[in-house]
């Protein structure tokens, strides 16, 4: 599904995702500091950084190894992460590394963590959002996460005058790339295709 852009030089690229609404929970200790949000569908967990948007996609229950320890420190203090997983990073390249990441549309549901007997390592009342916005990734270009129902999006917002060939988005940890024939990029990792419909303008 492609929702219609907010403006004309809005460029949109979205993966399908889960089967509820989706919400952003900020980072308030629950997880790695290089963490500023978080969202989870379906079995999946999706943790955002100033950089890169890390995927941690469900792994069929037949598969054996030990994907998750591709997460690194990322997983940490997270049962959900700690599970099965395969790794998909979707990397911002050549960007600016301190990028404003702030949460848009708060929402009224909080999140809470009361895990362990250790009450100092709980966190209580974290806020959730119904966007992410990524400030000034390149000269005049913003980049928003938010949820369309089911699905997770994210758009590439280009200001008048500014460049959208600086854009550029590395996807590390997928087995292959392919565009299909329906202009849809599909990306092969160890839990399955991950599929992101073709840029709509």
């Amino acid at each position: 599904k492609t929702t219609n852009p907010t403006t004309p030089a809005e460029m949109q690229a979205h993966d399908v995702y889960g089967k509820v609404s989706l919400t952003f929970e900020a980072n308030k200790g629950q997880t790695d500091p290089q963490v500023k949000f978080l969202t989870r569908a379906n079995g999946a967990t999706v943790f955002l950084t100033p950089t890169e948007a890390v995927f941690a996609l469900p792994m069929p229950s037949t598969a054996g190894g030990s994907a998750s320890k591709a997460l690194g420190k990322h997983a940490r203090g997270n049962s959900m992460a700690r599970r099965q997983r395969a790794v998909l990073r979707v990397q911002i390249e050549g960007g600016n590394t301190q990028a404003s990441v702030e949460g848009l549309e708060k929402q009224k549901g909080i999140v809470n963590y009361f895990i362990g007997k250790d009450p100092s390592k709980w966190h209580a009342g974290i806020p959730t959002y119904g966007r992410v916005q990524y400030t000034g990734v390149y000269p005049g270009i913003d980049m928003v996460y938010y949820s369309a129902g089911a699905q997770l999006e994210y758009a590439i917002v280009v200001a008048a005058g500014a460049d959208a060939r600086q854009v550029s988005l590395k996807f590390a940890g997928a087995q292959d790339l392919r565009i299909d024939g329906n202009g849809d990029l599909v990306i092969k990792t160890a839990a399955g295709d991950v599929r992101q419909e073709k840029l709509a303008v």
